[in-house]
């Protein structure tokens, strides 16, 4: 259950500097570049040939209804079925938040057994293709959008990363609908009605005010309160209900 990169310089359990930056700079890319196709390469830059090698030869990174994202869940992408399946019973067989360590564990693990190289990225693309059920936390704070300043500390220290997969009940969806419906005209963009993108755009919206908005006490007791729930969230389903 090996997946099968057919890249030399990445697909080994210890990379080289060079490699090392290809590899930041790709998933830099991933970040920022994600709808484009190609991800906006037309070269074939080091980092270019790790997209072209690792994502695209695989079929991670596809055109559906007229936009290109990741995509793990293609019959095309089917040799990689083993290391998502095994990140899957991971995340969703447990109540409490997965580090990046314990998920490399186990893709390092027999039967699959990938190289620790290819790793970081097949990490971001799974997130990425599940980042409305994947909650992402740094230290145990939770992060409503992954920057590249966490994504450096991503690479750095696995065992400051966690994920937690999240859900919702259906006596809730109609709450989560109508929060969604309300931040969508207020942030000037759609907000799916999940847990975690309500919780994201909520965060956001207090972690853009003014520092005086975010320090005034001329609010409400009640606004003042709910600004402080916000501004220290660790838990989007805490921050919700």
């Amino acid at each position: 259950q090996t997946p099968r990169v057919y890249n030399e310089l990445i697909n080994r359990e210890s990379v080289s500097s060079n490699v090392v930056k290809a590899r930041r700079d790709l998933m830099y890319k991933m970040l920022s570049s994600s709808g484009l196709e190609n991800l906006g390469y037309t070269g074939f830059s080091a980092d270019a040939g790790l997209f072209y090698t690792v994502i695209r030869d695989n079929n991670l990174y596809q055109l559906a209804e007229n936009e290109w994202g990741f995509n793990i869940t293609d019959q095309s992408t089917s040799q990689l079925s083993p290391l998502w399946e095994a990140a899957d019973n991971l995340f969703r067989g447990s109540e409490k938040s997965v580090t990046l360590s314990e998920l490399y564990e186990v893709w390092q693990a027999p039967p699959i057994g990938a190289r620790r190289g290819v790793l970081p990225i097949f990490a971001l693309i799974y997130f990425l293709s599940n980042r409305h059920q994947l909650s992402l936390y740094i230290e145990n704070n939770f992060i409503p959008d992954l920057t590249e300043a966490y994504l450096d500390e991503w690479m750095q220290d696995t065992k400051r990363i966690a994920f937690k997969h999240v859900e919702i009940g259906k006596d809730r969806k109609e709450l989560l609908k109508s929060l969604s419906l309300s931040l969508g005209k207020t942030l000037g963009r759609s907000v799916a009605p999940t847990p975690l993108e309500s919780a994201r755009g909520l965060v956001n919206l207090i972690a853009n005010l003014p520092s005086w908005t975010k320090r005034t006490s001329s609010v409400s007791d009640e606004a003042q309160e709910l600004r402080r729930l916000i501004l220290k969230a660790n838990d989007p389903y805490k921050v919700l209900f």
